[in-house]
This record gives C-alpha cells, structure tokens and sequence, in this order.
C-alpha cells in the first residue's frame, strides 16, 4: 500500500511538474511573439518616420510644385491618418500583451509556491517513510530467512514422505507375513483350547497320584505323537525325552511318598527341578494362554486360584521371580498339589522369555508408552521400565535416581517407585499364623542354597533342615530375601497419580508448522 501510494503520489507531482512547464512554454512563446511583434511594429514606425521625412521633404518639394503635387499631398496625407491609426491600434494590442504577461507571472510565481510548498511535503513524508522503509526491509529479511526455514520443512516433509514410503513397503510385506503368522496362530489357538480342556481335567486329579501319574503319561504320549516327523529325525531328543520321561516317572513316585493328608495345614516350598523343566517344556504355551485369559477377564483370576492354588505373590502375578507356593486342604477341594511349584516354576520361565523378547521397546509403567533404549530406566522391579522424566516419586514427584528410588518391600503388586520419605511402610500388630512360620524361618541358619524346604505345622511351627542345592535355580529361593512376601496382602493401597504432563515430540510441531503455512 505505501508504495502504490508513493508511486501515485510521484506520478501525480511529475504530470503537475510537465503541465507547469508546458504553461510557461506557452506563454514563453506568446511573450517571444508579441516581442517579435513589437520589434516588427518597431521597424514598421521607423519605416513609416523615414516615409513620413521623405514625404516631408516631397512636401518640401511639392510645396516648391504645390500645383502639381497638391493631389499628392492629400493622398500622403491620408495614408499617414490611416497608419497612425494603425499604430494606435497596435499600442493597444501590445499593452493588452503587456496585461496578459503580467497575470500569467503571477500565476507562475503561484505556481511556483505550491511546488514549494509540495516539496516540503514530500520531503516531510519521505522523513516519515524512511524508518518503515528500514522496517520493511527488516520483516523482508525475516520472511527470507522463514522462507528458508519452511523450505527446510519441506525438504524434510519430503524426506519423511519417502521414508513413509519406504515404511509402507516394509509393512505390506510385513502384513504378509502377519497374515501368515495369524492363520498359524488361530492353529495354535485350537491348539491351546484343547490343552486347556485337558489341563482343567488334570486338575482335578490333582491329590490322586496314580491317577495324575496316568494323566500325565497320556498327554506326554499324546502331544509326543504329533511330533513323531520331528523325533525320527533326530533320534538324539526322542531320547532325551525318554530318559527325561523315566526321571518324570521317578519324582512323580517321590510326591506319592511326600504328599501326606492326616496334617490339616500342608504347605511346600518347591525349586522346580531342570529335568522337570524340560519335559514339560512344551506346555508352556499352555500358561501363555492362562496368562491371556486372565488378561482379557475370560475366566477370572479366582477360578484360577481355584484350579491352582497359587498365593497372590507366586509366579503367576509377578515377574520377580519370587517362590510359586502350592497349599491344599483335606477336605479334598481342587488343587495342583505339589504340581503347583513345578508349573508356577515353567510359568516363571516363560513369562521372562516372554518379557526378554521386548527389553529393548518395553512400555512405561507410568505413561504406558513405548521406552527406548535411548530413554529407559530399568529394568527395576518385576521388569517394569521408566521413561528418564517419568522416573519420579509416585506421592510428591520428585526426580529419582537409581541411588535413591525404593519400592514397596510389602506389596508384591506394586510396582511403582517412591522416595525415601513416601516409601510405604508395614504397620506394627499385624501377626497370624503365616506371619509366626515366617517369623520361624528367621531362626533358619543363612545358607546360600535351599532345596524341598518344607514347613508343616504340627503342635508348634517346626522347620526342616535344609538340604544344598545341586542345580543353582536363582529365581525362586524363600529365604531372608524374600520374607517380605508374606505382608503382601496387608500392605496399603496408595492412590496414585499419572497424569504427569509429558514433552511432546519434534514431529507434532513440524506436522503444525506445515500445516499453518
């Protein structure tokens, strides 16, 4: 706008400037006529005064012939009449010039003012403009330098547009093979259903021991008959299976000795054997999919307490690895016994094989989203992950380190991390019978190894010596480590807050940014 201004202001003053100087050429030219005229007029009397003399001196002459020359004399005497009157007529017409210069001087000299006095208004206005000019020429320099920027932006969009590219021809091979893998999956979900069944019906065997025995030699036989192709290749594993099969048979016969129902109370602290371990190695997808169905609330968390008789602090709820503890009552209510161990023992091992596939993009327990390798704090407890700023106090939020976060030593569940001051603590009058064996157990010499511990309570709590352990199994020992589980239940529910506001990535604003231009 200013400069549309400025240039019709600077037309406007060039045509005034033209039209002024095309009026003084006019009239430059009429005054240089009615010179021209005037000089013209000039000669013209001078003519007329040296006519007038020689027809004086005619006059003379005809006087001296006045007879002769008297019709002369009146003719002469005629045409200078009739000259004067022309003179007087061009005096009138020079002196009607002489008005019009006159006006036409002034109108210069006016003229010559409001040029004057535009000039100083155009010199005061180029004085106002002069600053806008500079900042002008300022915000032009800033859209270059946001004009460089966005095409920056752009490039990077463009970047981006071919990553993305690239990204969806990975994923339309990736969905491929997803396809794949879902079609093998509902196979194995068939699969895992009728485990399932045949797990359930175990179950209820659970304190018959040669039936359970039967039960276990029927589907070992039956799931090792759909691998036949796989065993008569390598003859070496369906020996080992074998073998392992014999020792099955074997610790099978020692619960028949160890199980006992005349107590009222019988409780068993059990390391899964290795052997154990490997025979039943394929079952264990069968607890990923209990682990599933817990999940998704298919079959409640109490029935399968029901069926398993696994405590809240086993190896069915926490990833910490603490001791799987199978407990039954002579009432002859389902439970798994001393089976009970050796499956919470397999559950143990997969669900950390299951976590050891995403350590390295695990999920904040704070913000459930994904942590990287870049951002992470942990493992910690239960192999729970922290992004770096959600690693505060769950109660005040205070900033964490690895040297002065605690957690709660008398909830198995809770997972979160506190400070030193809102760390949780058990309050005093809190004993009953499991809290008295625990208190027993203290008197237990500390020895690093612990096998077949087992605690029955008769008369009065007594404890078994305890026996070395042959196979280190470091994931499930009950000793003054672990004795913090059984205040697992009566620990405080603490509310917690996680709405912590979190920075948001680089891509938001570029994405907003873009969009905006």
């Amino acid at each position: 706008m200013k400069r549309t201004m400025e240039k019709r202001f600077y037309e406007e003053q060039e045509e005034m400037k033209y039209s002024f100087k095309l009026q003084i050429e006019d009239k430059e030219q009429s005054v240089k006529e009615i010179a021209t005229e005037n000089g013209i007029m000039a000669k013209q009397i001078l003519l007329m005064k040296s006519e007038q003399e020689k027809l004086i001196m005619e006059q003379k002459l005809l006087i001296e012939d006045a007879g002769l020359k008297q019709t002369k004399i009146n003719i002469y005497a005629e045409e200078i009449e009739m000259l004067k009157r022309e003179l007087d007529e061009k005096e009138c017409v020079i002196s009607d010039k002489d008005k019009l210069i006159i006006q036409l001087t002034k109108q210069n000299d006016a003229f010559n003012k409001d040029i004057k006095f535009r000039d100083t208004t155009v010199d005061a206005l180029i004085q106002k403009i002069e600053p806008k000019e500079k900042e002008i020429k300022y915000k032009e320099h800033l859209l270059e330098k946001k004009n460089s920027e966005i095409f920056e932006i752009l490039h990077l969009v463009a970047q981006k547009g071919k990553e993305i590219n690239q990204l969806s021809k990975k994923l339309s091979v990736t969905e491929k093979t997803i396809k794949k893998q879902n079609l093998e999956y509902k196979k194995i979900k068939i699969y895992l259903r009728k485990l399932r069944f045949e797990l359930h019906t175990a179950a209820t065997f659970a304190f018959q021991p040669l039936k359970l025995k039967n039960k276990i030699l029927e589907m070992s036989g039956k799931y090792l008959r759909k691998y036949d192709e796989d065993i008569e290749v390598d003859t070496a594993v369906f020996n080992e299976v074998n073998r392992q099969r014999a020792r099955m048979e074997s610790i099978i016969k020692k619960l028949e000795t160890r199980l006992s129902f005349n107590k009222p109370v019988v409780r068993y602290v059990h390391t899964p054997h290795r052997a154990v371990q490997q025979l039943l190695s394929g079952y264990n997808h069968m607890l990923i999919e209990l682990e599933e169905l817990r999940k998704e609330k298919e079959v409640p968390y109490d029935r399968l307490m029901y069926y398993y008789k696994i405590e809240p602090d086993g190896a069915f709820l926490s990833i910490d690895t603490r001791i799987g503890i199978a407990s039954a009552s002579p009432g002859g209510e389902g439970g798994l016994g001393e089976v009970g161990p050796v499956l919470s023992g397999l559950w143990r091992k997969q669900v950390r094989r299951m976590y050891r596939v995403n350590f390295y993009e695990s999920t904040c327990l704070r913000c459930d989203q994904t942590v990287y390798q870049v951002d992470r704090v942990g493992p910690l407890k239960d192999f729970t992950f922290f992004h770096s700023g959600c690693f505060k106090c769950a109660v005040c939020g205070t900033k964490l380190t690895l040297k002065t976060y605690y957690n709660n030593q008398h909830r198995q569940e809770d997972k979160e991390v506190y400070c030193s001051g809102h760390v949780p603590k058990i309050g005093p009058g809190h004993l009953d019978g499991s809290a008295v064996g625990i208190r027993s157990a203290l008197n237990v010499p500390k020895t690093s190894l612990f096998v077949n511990e087992q605690i029955r309570s008769t008369n009065g709590s007594t404890v078994a010596p305890a026996a070395p352990q042959i196979d280190q199994y470091q994931y499930g020992r009950f000793d003054a480590s672990a004795l913090h589980i059984a205040h697992a239940l009566r620990a405080t529910e603490i509310h917690r807050a996680y709405n912590k506001a979190r920075e948001k990535p680089i891509e938001y604003y570029l994405v907003s940014t873009v969009k905006s231009i």
